[in-house]
């Protein structure tokens, strides 16, 4: 039994040390993702995972704004 919860917690630590720094974009007024094609002119949220949980970063005023700051490249990458 203490493997298998050794196992499951250094599973979930590789997870988080692979999503941390991970962005994504959510609307700003439901706070649900969406694709370019839905409401592409309405503001975004931008959120990035610290390791434990999504924090928001930045706000854009529409969906290519947003994109561009999602799928840029960390400064420290």
């Amino acid at each position: 039994m203490d493997e298998s919860l050794e196992y499951l917690a250094r599973v979930q630590q590789l997870r988080r040390e692979r999503m941390t720094g991970k962005r994504r974009m959510l609307f700003l007024d439901s706070g649900a993702p969406a694709g370019s094609h839905v409401r592409p002119d309405e503001w975004r949220v931008i959120e990035e995972f610290d390791g434990y949980e999504w924090r928001a970063v930045g706000l854009a005023p529409n969906y290519p704004s947003a994109a561009a700051y999602v799928h840029r490249q960390h400064p420290e990458a």
